[in-house]
């Protein structure tokens, strides 16, 4: 039982990796954005939406996929029963935008 639990805790540190990249990309894409928004201030003297669908992707994909990824370790670590139902969601979730990334290149 103890090993299980180890690895249940090693599986919960990795999805808490996870939420952390998630969430480091949240703050790439405003930073994208920002960056966007003032070089079109600076070029046409306004901004009307530049960086949008940069915050959107953000909102729409990352946002979901790094509350789940927390909420799945939280699941290991605490050994709920329905810890494999959230990784799976996860799985799904991360599958679902990776397809979406992919077919939109």
């Amino acid at each position: 039982m103890k090993h299980e639990t180890q690895a249940w805790r090693w599986l919960a540190g990795l999805n808490w990796v996870l939420a952390a990249l998630a969430v480091a990309a949240i703050a790439w894409c405003f930073r994208i954005a920002h960056q966007d928004a003032e070089d079109a201030v600076r070029t046409y003297g306004h901004n009307v939406d530049s960086g949008a669908y940069v915050i959107l992707f953000a909102v729409i994909y990352l946002v979901p996929l790094a509350a789940l990824f927390a909420v799945a370790g939280f699941s290991f670590w605490r050994s709920w029963k329905v810890r494999w139902y959230v990784e799976g969601a996860v799985a799904l979730l991360l599958a679902a935008v990776l397809y979406g990334f992919i077919e939109h290149l």
